[in-house]
């Protein structure tokens, strides 16, 4: 029963390779005595902070639902602004008013991300009573939208310049 040239049976090559590949990660599919009971069963896990969504009110729900249509929106309004920016560009449109307005508002948005991840990760914590780690906002992002509308206004600078040269004999 053993392989050609293996000198090993095949029930104990498979036994083997039972050991090597799956006895290791068997604990944690069988055992999840170390995961929280969120992770486990009907709950939600954000960021290490894991918590049973029957534990939470009505409002709580409430708030939770329009904090998360919110969130999404905004970046779905990022990815908008970002789609019609590289459209402007990609036709050679740089230096125009309306490749400068979009840079704007992806700015803005970018602005508004950060006001939103600020939101959310405050609402987490507003939600749990003994929250697992400390609040961390994300700063990132409004660094960023500030910096794209400093570029906004200088692009807007540029275009009054290429209006003015346009217009030069």
């Amino acid at each position: 029963m053993a392989a050609a040239g293996s000198g090993v049976p095949a029930r104990k090559r498979a036994a083997m390779t039972y050991v090597t590949a799956v006895e290791p990660i068997r604990p944690r599919m069988l055992h999840q005595k170390d995961q929280p009971t969120a992770a486990r069963v009907g709950g939600i896990n954000y960021s290490d902070m894991a918590f049973q969504s029957s534990d939470l009110t009505l409002g709580h729900r409430l708030l939770l639902i329009a904090m998360t249509c919110l969130r999404f929106g905004v970046l779905f309004t990022c990815f908008y602004r970002l789609h019609q920016l590289f459209g402007d560009y990609s036709r050679g449109e740089i230096f125009i008013r309306d490749s400068v307005g979009q840079l704007r508002q992806f700015g803005v948005a970018c602005l508004l991300w950060g006001v939103v991840n600020f939101l959310w990760d405050g609402l987490w914590f507003g939600i749990l009573a003994n929250p697992t780690r400390s609040f961390q906002g994300h700063f990132e992002a409004f660094g960023i939208g500030a910096i794209l509308i400093v570029i906004a206004w200088f692009m807007d600078m540029a275009v009054d310049l290429r209006e003015e040269n346009e217009l030069t004999i």
